[in-house]
């Protein structure tokens, strides 16, 4: 299957989501990996009488069966049937133009057809690379040469975490600076630009096109441990407020998702009708943000000061300074205020987390720790915080840099680290919802640890 479809400004963007990762079911059936492209990934000068592109997997696959996704200009032109050259190998004989950046998907979210022998879909990969031969016109490249200047520049006074990945950055901007320059038009450029920054590994640094549309830079594969049809199942009626706000209840136990912090047009008004609600009715309440890549921290907190009895610090964080000895400015903390008595949730909380919570959701997940009465389930986070902010660039583009460093209360840098869960859970959500299902049996054991206490 070719699926088809324009998304070269957004490939980036989506990477943290393709992928279901390297989970693994009970009888330890593995997800395919890719293990070798050709052309390998962020490779310029590709010649562009390379007659076909391949890729490489860890195990059998299924015969006959592929998904190569993408669309439009940057999507290779394809002048054959693709097909297996062995049982780890699939070819597709395409016709490259010299000059010119492509973008492809290695399985895509709407389409998965690479799978394994065992029937699991491969884990979605990108594929970008430059052919060669050409040049830019003197206009665009000297256009080119001063956004690049610029970004390569503000990236390594500005980006809090350019020391992390061990990456030579210097060389990297040295090697990818000839073919960077040969950029035809300004949409190559940013998108040239997101290849070599992608190997910073940062969800939160990115590139903008003139128009606005964001070209995100990472490789890290968040899975959505989740299954709705479970949620909704359980949960049944499942009151869904707005696209990011659900609520429902199964007897004495509530169920809160929170799917982004974001109070644009007034998405985060219901959470406080909700909270009232639950805490008058329920007993134990399971707050799900498994689906939540962040937003606006102060929003998070206003649902994490229902759970916490006392102004509590949960996070540290620090921004690079050129002027201090140490390149640093001093460790700053980060405090939340508890919601008066009668605004408190006084029951039990199972806090239902996973590897896409980033961010500002990663903050939340540090406020409700504070509480001894919540207890995390799931899977460890992605370890991403950034407070980041864009700048100009000369030739139109804009790249969006992270600021600061998030440590937690002990002082553990979260990048690349996350927040790991109090209980750890792991399985198979294509059937089932083992997050939730585990939620649910600890609210029934403390449900019948109350009820002596209740009983006359």
């Amino acid at each position: 299957m070719y699926a088809r479809r324009d998304f070269a400004a957004s490939f980036f963007l989506l990477l943290p989501v393709l992928g279901g990762g390297a989970a693994k079911a009970d009888n330890a059936i593995t997800t395919p990996q890719v293990v070798e492209t050709t052309p390998t990934l962020q490779q310029f000068h590709v010649s562009p009488e390379l007659p076909r592109i391949e890729v490489r997997f860890d195990q059998p696959m299924t015969p006959g069966s592929w998904s190569w996704c993408g669309g439009g200009d940057h999507f290779p032109e394809i002048i054959d049937k693709s097909f297996f050259r062995d049982e780890y190998t699939c070819v597709l004989p395409v016709k490259l133009k010299p000059q010119t950046t492509y973008i492809l998907g290695i399985n895509c979210p709407s389409a998965r057809n690479f799978r394994g022998a065992n029937g699991l879909p491969a884990t979605a990969m990108p594929l970008a690379f430059v052919t060669g031969s050409g040049a830019a016109n003197i206009a665009a490249r000297s256009d080119n040469y001063r956004a690049w200047e610029s970004l390569t520049s503000q990236f390594t006074t500005i980006y809090s975490y350019y020391d992390r990945t061990g990456t030579d950055w210097k060389k990297v901007f040295n090697d990818a600076k000839p073919a960077i320059l040969e950029s035809p038009t300004v949409e190559d450029f940013v998108l040239r630009a997101a290849m070599v920054l992608s190997l910073a590994d940062d969800p939160h640094l990115a590139l903008k096109m003139p128009d606005g549309n964001r070209v995100g830079t990472n490789r890290r594969h968040g899975f959505y441990n989740a299954n709705q049809q479970v949620i909704e199942r359980e949960f049944a009626p499942l009151t869904k407020h707005n696209n990011l706000v659900w609520s429902g209840k199964r007897g004495p136990v509530g169920y809160l998702a929170v799917h982004g912090w974001n109070n644009a047009n007034h998405l985060m008004d219901p959470i406080q009708d909700v909270m009232k609600d639950m805490s008058g009715t329920t007993l134990a309440l399971i707050v799900d943000v498994r689906g939540n890549g962040g937003g606006d921290e102060d929003e998070a907190s206003r649902l994490a000061r229902w759970f916490i009895d006392h102004d509590a610090m949960y996070a540290k964080h620090r921004f690079r300074s050129s002027t201090a000895p140490d390149g640093w400015e001093p460790l700053r903390e980060r405090w939340i205020a508890a919601n008066p008595p009668e605004k408190r949730y006084r029951g039990k909380v199972f806090l239902l987390q996973g590897s896409v919570c980033l961010s500002s959701n990663e903050a939340f997940i540090e406020m409700m720790k504070q509480s001894p009465r919540v207890t995390s389930i799931g899977a460890t986070t992605g370890g991403s915080s950034a407070n980041p902010r864009s700048y100009d660039l000369p030739n139109g583009a804009k790249i969006v840099i992270p600021r600061w460093q998030s440590f937690s209360t002990d002082g553990v840098l979260l990048e690349g680290r996350g927040i790991p869960p109090d209980l750890p859970i792991d399985g198979d959500f294509g059937n089932s919802d083992p997050v939730l299902e585990k939620a649910l049996q600890l609210a029934a054991e403390e449900m019948a640890n109350l009820k002596p206490m209740n009983s006359n």
